[in-house]
């Protein structure tokens, strides 16, 4: 293992060769991400012109994690995660090469997108647990807040930018170019992955290939009573807080009654927060499930200033501390179950962390479209402060548990 690191600053895993080289990789596939996610949207409303048509989009996309969520994690705990991310890059990268042509020939309909999406979608049942687990194999254990921190920095400078430029991509060169620059940007991922050097690594033991290792894993993290407060309220705050795309869009054109160009700002000040959010984690060391209540409170009372805003301006001012405690949030939960999981256990640990984040989605969508419909916009964000705020109060109040294992290497 690396030694003499050392673990101050907002920006100390970048001291690490390996965190370095895959830390690049990841800024330039997450844009190239933003690139195929708009436009594979515009390309399907350009289809049909259907508003269901394109609410099928994302369903697809997160319908294999609901359904196989957990089994990413066990082979994340069974292989080296550099080759798993190989894999499921390169696999990504594929479908958007199939996509490029496709389209480039004239021949694409909305099922090829579909079909696409939904491949893509059983790619990420593999490929999210492995890029949440990595980063503690790329750096120290006084490092891991930090490392998380700067991952989710990553995404949220993605999506302040990506948006932006994918939106001039389109209207200039059209979805063939788009698609064929995400293929490119998985590319930078699979190098960066390749001059990680197998020395600077700081392993974790891996489990033996068995019979009902999900079943285990499932076992393993009921049977931990801070794993199990922490699953159970990640997964209620994923279906009714991690709703934003829709929520703002919903409170700003039929809310506010603006337009375009006011979704669009207010998209980008959550952005920014989102952006602060990953640099103020990562300097939080041990902020684990013992700071979750604080963290829940904090986001749920932010979702209540949200509802209550009296104008877009307001809502405006907000939208930058929304985006800094949902990252905040997103890093301590990570944080937690990286430290409080047994080393062959994590990967399955992430994997229902995934299911919870992302996997609850849809379904929550559906409650905070009814809540949109029926009683108004700012009200879905009532939902979500619900959540958060029930979290907080079970987390606060919740007996003392013996202590987990934690990760020291």
């Amino acid at each position: 293992m690396p030694a003499g690191v050392s673990s101050a600053g907002s920006f100390v895993s970048f001291r690490v060769h390996a965190f370095r080289v895959y830390f690049l990789g990841q800024v330039l596939s997450n844009v190239g991400t933003w690139f195929q996610s708009l436009a594979q949207a515009l390309l399907v409303i350009s289809l049909t012109g259907s508003g269901l048509a394109l609410g099928a989009v994302p369903a697809l996309q997160w319908l294999p994690t609901l359904v196989l969520g957990g089994y990413g994690g066990v082979v994340a705990d069974r292989y080296d995660p550099r080759r798993v991310l190989a894999v499921t890059n390169g696999a990504a990268g594929l479908l958007s090469v199939v996509l490029a042509v496709v389209t480039g020939m004239g021949v694409v309909n909305q099922w090829w997108v579909y079909v696409l999406v939904l491949a893509g979608g059983l790619v990420q049942v593999f490929d999210r647990p492995a890029a949440a687990l990595i980063p503690a194999e790329l750096v120290p254990s006084s490092m891991l807040e930090n490392a998380l921190g700067l991952n989710s920095l990553v995404q949220s400078s993605a999506r302040l930018i990506g948006p932006a430029l994918a939106g001039l991509a389109y209207a200039t060169l059209g979805p063939t170019w788009c698609f064929s620059i995400n293929a490119l940007s998985y590319a930078a991922v699979l190098v960066g992955l390749s001059r990680i050097r197998p020395r600077e690594l700081y392993p974790r033991p891996r489990a033996g290939r068995a019979r009902g290792q999900m079943r285990d894993g499932l076992r393993y993290a009921w049977r931990t009573p801070d794993l199990r407060v922490l699953l159970v309220c990640n997964a209620v705050i994923g279906m009714l807080a991690f709703n934003f795309m829709t929520v703002i869009t919903g409170v700003v054109r039929l809310g506010f009654e603006l337009g375009g160009t006011e979704v669009g700002l207010a998209h980008a000040a959550n952005a920014l927060g989102s952006v602060a959010g990953g640099l103020v984690a990562g300097r939080i060391a041990g902020w684990t499930i013992r700071r979750l209540d604080v963290v829940c409170l904090t986001f749920g009372l932010v979702l209540l200033a949200n509802a209550a805003a009296p104008s877009f301006l307001v809502f405006l001012a907000l939208g930058p501390l929304l985006g800094l405690t949902l990252s905040v949030y997103q890093v301590t939960v990570q944080a937690s179950a990286h430290r409080q999981s047994a080393g062959p256990m994590l990967g399955r640990v992430l994997g229902l962390v995934t299911l919870g984040a992302v996997g609850t989605t849809p379904l929550g969508s559906v409650v905070v479209g009814a809540v949109m419909e029926l009683w108004h916009p700012r009200a879905a964000f009532l939902v979500g402060a619900a959540g958060c705020l029930g979290c907080a109060a079970v987390l606060a109040l919740r007996p003392a548990a013996p202590p987990s294992p934690v990760r020291t290497s």
